[in-house]
């Protein structure tokens, strides 16, 4: 006979590792299961089953799942029905900007909490009125609990096809962020969203150039209400950054009950977050600069563009998406030259073709070259951009550990 509510906990990772502390304070029964462990899986006992976000949706143990017909939820689902309590929740979901986004809501409430896929575990957090999510579409594909008071949908590219075969099922899950939720918010300078709006009349919309939208985040000022408001911002003033500024301050504004006047003096302090973007060397000849955290082209595609007014020496490589880095092809006029490295080194140089290229086996060979080029060169100011288009679990244990290591090197060659 079944016992009630034994739980097996599929993968031990950084997630699964925050369930088993989460169910030694609740006293719950657990099993784990992670491949590197494979141990025996009793099912007469498994009530549920925690998944991972990591694991591939048809990983065995989650397909003897299926065929028993045991419920397969995620921490988050855990975290809604265990610890939301009587606190605001806000989610954030998008192929790109939403890790800047979960900050910067972070930063702008007083006393919030952060989590989900930015890397801190929900079950984690610290207690607090105010919980902000970033959510992946691995974690929302999965969970089945999703009663947010504001959900922001922020753009949809193509990405993680490895795992949802096709861009309908990649959307769809996303799409899930909107489930039950209170409020909802969309960028409306995607065809993405202007689809969404049309389906959820009662969105809140943000936008970088329509001044009809709820509000609209220009390069010097926003306009809320009907009103313009100067503001600064360290995230500077590229499209895909007003973007995050936007929805930020609509989930803000919400939340606050339309306090213009804090916001805008909270967004003149932050200070972003490491590995988007972030500047780690600066002169008057030269920028450095460390985008671990673009692993796929559209990502790259942004950086690349955020720093047009450089020449640029562009360090890429890794796992390779299923795009590659077609969405930045043709390489425009200011990348000089790409270092690329790592496992897909041979396939982006393929699509590469004729623009000019090295191909090297690591970071540290392809940076060392970037750096030699960028010195020599003639054209200034010039900027040397880690903005890999891939995934990093090649040569790195994550985008963090690549971006860390980037750094490094960098301290040896300024």
């Amino acid at each position: 006979m079944k016992k009630h509510n034994h739980y097996l906990i599929a993968g031990l990772g950084k997630t699964g590792e925050s369930v088993v502390e989460f169910f030694n304070n609740t006293k719950d029964s657990y099993t784990v299961f992670d491949d590197k462990l494979s141990p025996q899986v009793d099912w007469s006992y498994v009530s549920t089953v925690i998944a991972s976000p990591g694991l591939p949706f048809n990983h065995p143990i989650l397909e003897k799942g299926r065929r028993r017909f045991v419920p397969i939820i995620t921490d988050i689902d855990l975290f809604f029905d265990y610890k939301k309590q009587q606190s605001v929740t806000i989610g954030i979901t998008g192929t790109n900007g939403k890790s800047t986004t979960t900050s910067l809501i972070h930063h702008l409430i007083d006393g919030s909490s952060m989590g989900g896929n930015i890397g801190i575990p929900c079950l984690t957090m610290a207690p607090s009125h105010t919980y902000v999510l970033e959510l992946s579409s691995f974690q929302l594909h999965l969970s089945q609990i999703l009663n947010l008071d504001i959900a922001i949908f922020l753009n949809l590219t193509p990405d993680h096809l490895d795992k949802h075969k096709t861009i309908e099922a990649y959307q769809s899950a996303k799409e899930k962020i909107f489930y039950d939720a209170r409020h909802r918010i969309v960028v409306i300078d995607h065809d993405i969203g202007v689809s969404l709006k049309n389906r959820y009349p009662n969105a809140m919309t943000v936008s970088t150039h329509n001044h009809s939208a709820d509000i609209c985040v220009l390069e010097d000022s926003l306009i809320y209400q009907g009103q313009s408001y100067a503001y600064t911002c360290t995230l500077g003033t590229a499209r895909h950054q007003r973007e995050n500024i936007a929805a930020a301050a609509m989930a803000y504004l919400i939340h606050s009950n339309g306090d213009v006047q804090t916001l805008i003096q909270k967004l003149a302090t932050y200070k972003g977050l490491s590995h988007r973007q972030e500047i780690v060397y600066q002169n008057d000849d030269m920028i450095v600069i460390n985008d671990s955290k673009a692993t796929n082209g559209e990502s790259a595609t942004i950086a690349l563009n955020s720093f047009s007014t450089y020449k640029i020496f562009w360090i890429i490589g890794g796992i390779s998406k299923d795009t590659g880095i077609k969405p930045c092809l043709p390489l425009p006029s200011f990348v000089q030259c790409a270092y690329v490295f790592g496992q897909d080194a041979a396939i982006l140089s393929g699509q590469l073709k004729d623009d000019p290229h090295h191909v090297f086996k690591t970071m540290e060979e392809a940076t060392q070259a970037a750096f030699l080029d960028a010195k020599q060169s003639k054209n200034s100011p010039c900027c040397i951009l880690l903005s890999p288009a891939c995934a990093s679990f090649d040569q790195f244990k994550n985008f963090e550990h690549r971006g860390d290591v980037f750094k490094c090197l960098v301290s040896t060659y300024v």
